[in-house]
C-alpha cells in the first residue's frame, strides 16, 4: 500500500481509492506546485515591499544630504563673494586715493622716463627680456607712469584676492566633501 493510498483513506476520500496512483500523483504535484507558487508570489511581493520601503529611506537620505549640502554651499559662497567684493572694494578706493594722489600732489618737474626705462618696466610686468633698455629718447612723463603703474598694481592686488579666495574655496569643498564621507561611512 502506498503512501498516498493511507493518507486518501485517513483523510476519507474513499471513492478517490479506484482513480489509478499516478493520477493521484499528478494531483498531488499539481497541488503542491500551485502551492508553491502562491508562497513564492507572496513572499516575491512582500520582499519587493521591503526593497521599496528601504530603496525610499535611502533616496530621501540623499536628497535629504543633497539639500544639506546646497544649503551649506550658498551660505558659504555667499559670505566668500562678500568677503571678496569687500577686499576688491578696498583696493579700488586706495587706487582712486593713488592716482587723485599721483596727479595732484607728486611734484611734476617735468621728467620725462626714456623708452629704455618703459621697455625696462614692461618685460618685468611681462616676465620677458627688455628691448631696447638703452634707448634714452623721452617717452612719457613720469607721473602718467606713476598712475598706470598703480592702476597695474590695483588689477595684480584684486587679482591675489580672487585666487586667495579661490584657493579658500577649493579647500572649504575638499573639507565638505570629506566630511560627508566620513559621515557616510565612505574611505
Amino acid at each position: 500500500m502506498s503512501i498516498f493510498t493511507i493518507i486518501i483513506e485517513k483523510l476519507g476520500f474513499g471513492a478517490i481509492s479506484a482513480i489509478p496512483s499516478i493520477y493521484k500523483i499528478g494531483a498531488i504535484v499539481v497541488a503542491l506546485a500551485g502551492l508553491l507558487i502562491t508562497a513564492r508570489v507572496y513572499f516575491d511581493h512582500k520582499v519587493d515591499q521591503k526593497v521599496a520601503i528601504i530603496e525610499a529611506k535611502y533616496q530621501k537620505k540623499m536628497q535629504h544630504d543633497a539639500n544639506d549640502l546646497h544649503e551649506f554651499n550658498i551660505l558659504d559662497n555667499q559670505k566668500i563673494v562678500l568677503v571678496y567684493q569687500d577686499k576688491i572694494k578696498v583696493i579700488t578706493k586706495t587706487l582712486t586715493k593713488i592716482v587723485e594722489v599721483a596727479k595732484t600732489e607728486v611734484p611734476d618737474v617735468n621728467t620725462m622716463l626714456s623708452n629704455g626705462w618703459l621697455n625696462t618696466y614692461n618685460a618685468s610686468i611681462t616676465n620677458t627680456n627688455p628691448v631696447n633698455p638703452s634707448d634714452k629718447t623721452n617717452g612719457l612723463d613720469a607721473v602718467d607712469v606713476l598712475v598706470d603703474i598703480a592702476k597695474n598694481n590695483a588689477i595684480c592686488q584684486d587679482n591675489s584676492v580672487e585666487l586667495t579666495n579661490l584657493q579658500q574655496w577649493v579647500k572649504d569643498q575638499q573639507a565638505k566633501i570629506a566630511a560627508m564621507n566620513k559621515a557616510n561611512g565612505a574611505k
